[in-house]
């Protein structure tokens, strides 16, 4: 897992508009039960702070909810963002389902990047 998916790891491909993440300092194996107190609280899911809890692949869906929030005007992005976002991380969509509902509700906008055939897994 990355654990610091945020704008300033994210670049830009030329000047196509593709992205890809970048810096990957903070990584680890997944599942972790080691705390990160080096990342910005505000800006990073909960339990990546907790010293007596581990955290999983969770934390980087939940920071895909906060490049929605903090980039969106998209009604029904800022309340998708809200449930990626989720406070208990058993709560959050998997990287699966985030991929398939994105895909559902903004189609036309995607289909230039992705494909249906290079869907993702849970992993």
């Amino acid at each position: 897992m990355h654990r610091d998916i945020g704008w300033k790891n994210l670049s830009k491909i030329g000047r196509e508009d593709k992205w890809q993440i970048v810096n990957f300092n903070h990584a680890c194996h997944c599942p972790s039960d080691s705390p990160y107190n080096g990342l910005a609280y505000t800006a990073h899911a909960p339990e990546i702070f907790n010293r007596d809890g581990t955290h999983d692949k969770s934390v980087d869906i939940w920071s895909v909810g906060y490049l929605i929030k903090t980039s969106s005007q998209d009604k029904r992005l800022l309340e998708y963002s809200e449930k990626l976002m989720a406070d208990n991380p058993k709560e959050r969509p998997t990287a699966k389902e985030a991929y398939t509902w994105l895909w559902d509700e903004y189609e036309n906008l995607l289909h230039q990047d992705f494909s249906r055939e290079n869907s993702m897994d849970d992993e």
